[in-house]
């Protein structure tokens, strides 16, 4: 349990390898106009990407359903299957 009168400990989260991306960058020494018409391509590269995305996600899950039952099967049988041992006896 915390105590209501203790003072909050101050946690600094480490700097992101990864640089944010910025707008102002990303546009500067373009023209208004070709900013606009790079709007439209920028969401058709998102959406085709969000597709590829959601096929490689339907193909995972898909190899998993049907490898499923084999990989189980197999375990079972292997856990339970009779064992030969040098003695002969089972």
């Amino acid at each position: 349990m915390s105590r209501p009168d203790a003072p909050a400990r101050t946690r600094k989260l480490p700097a992101s390898p990864v640089k944010k991306p910025s707008w102002d960058a990303w546009t500067a020494g373009k023209s208004a106009g070709l900013v606009l018409l790079m709007i439209p391509v920028l969401l058709v590269a998102g959406f085709v990407a969000q597709v590829l995305e959601a096929l490689y996600y339907a193909a995972l899950c898909i190899y998993y359903v049907v490898t499923g039952p084999y990989w189980i099967t197999r375990t079972i049988w292997r856990a339970t299957r009779p064992v030969r041992t040098p003695l002969g006896v089972s």
